[in-house]
């Protein structure tokens, strides 16, 4: 998941041609480029919010408390039970774990021996910055499937039935890229029956033979073998990880920006985590400007019939940020 976003947004980083916009003041912009980005095919939902002491304060919603499939966006939830474990003394980020099962890319542990010893901080680190799926999927055996679902209420997640039982990379390729069977079952299944089948049938297949030929590049499954939240969700959570008072997770969320990194040095703080794969894009920013304000952005757009124009919304949404700052 999220295997080709960092080629996008840096692509999206080149400013594209056209007249200039210097002499518009900012606020005059805003409600065209607002336009534009909803205007787009299929499901776009869109917030951006001001982080105060009483929570999230929205100023520009589109649809915000939608939830839509989100793509690697859900290690978010991973990296705030993470961070909740850590504080409550369970975990060190310098606790040392082997490697699980390997998933499939993005990331680069897939490539890694089973078993080899790495520490929580690393596997954070890759699955956040790298969007690492078999970083994430070793990261959930060690949290706990149960503790992360149990996590997403107090993380701010509106409908956290959606995402119960909680999937792995691993778990989500099986079901669109394996037998054709299984994402039928799963989809009429209830969540008991759901678990049974991650026990059962999904627990023995490896990624690595799963058929390749399958991956068309079209959208597979994206309203059944997902993970499902609002931008308004996403948002609630960068502002639980932000009053969290741990320094480690907002130093993960800012090793890779996703936009270019000169957008980020215009901003006191700039935190990134998206989400990609076909028929699914979802962008998500932690921000501080140079004023002290706290600001969060989420928009997550779905076509389950056509795969997206990625380089657009990530062009639209740098525009906005630089409006923002």
């Amino acid at each position: 998941m999220a295997l080709r976003l960092l080629l996008i947004l840096a692509a999206a980083a080149i400013p594209a041609a056209g007249p200039s916009k210097a002499a518009e003041p900012p606020a005059a912009q805003v409600p065209a480029l607002f336009g534009e980005i909803v205007g787009l095919p299929g499901e776009v939902s869109l917030i951006a919010a001001r982080l105060e002491e009483s929570g999230p304060a929205s100023f520009l919603t589109e649809k915000a408390e939608r939830p839509l499939a989100v793509g690697s966006s859900f290690k978010l939830f991973l990296l705030a039970e993470l961070v909740r474990q850590v504080k409550a003394g369970e975990r060190r980020w310098s606790d040392v774990v082997p490697l699980g099962a390997p998933s499939l890319p993005s990331g680069l542990l897939h490539q890694w021996p089973k078993g080899s010893p790495i520490t929580l901080h690393s596997l954070a680190a890759l699955m956040i910055s790298r969007s690492d799926n078999s970083a994430a999927d070793t990261l959930l055996a060690v949290l706990g499937r149960d503790k992360v679902e149990a996590a997403l209420p107090a993380i701010g997640v509106a409908a956290p039935a959606l995402d119960a039982p909680f999937l792995s990379t691993r778990e989500a390729f099986v079901l669109k890229f394996g037998d054709p069977a299984l994402v039928r079952r799963w989809k009429a299944a209830d969540a008991a029956g759901r678990r049974a089948l991650l026990d059962g049938e999904l627990a023995a297949v490896e990624a690595g033979k799963l058929d390749r030929s399958r991956f068309t590049g079209r959208p597979v499954a994206i309203k059944e073998a997902e993970w499902f939240a609002s931008p308004a969700d996403l948002v609630r959570t960068l502002d639980w990880l932000r009053r969290s008072g741990d320094p480690t997770a907002l130093e993960l969320l800012a090793i890779n920006p996703g936009l270019d990194s000169a957008l980020a040095r215009d901003f006191a703080y700039f935190g990134f985590k998206g989400g990609s794969e076909p028929g699914v894009l979802s962008m998500n920013f932690l921000l501080r400007n140079r004023e002290g304000r706290w600001l969060a952005v989420s928009a997550v757009w779905n076509n389950a019939a056509a795969p997206l124009d990625e380089p657009k919304l990530a062009a639209l949404m740098r525009r906005l940020l630089v409006l923002m700052k």
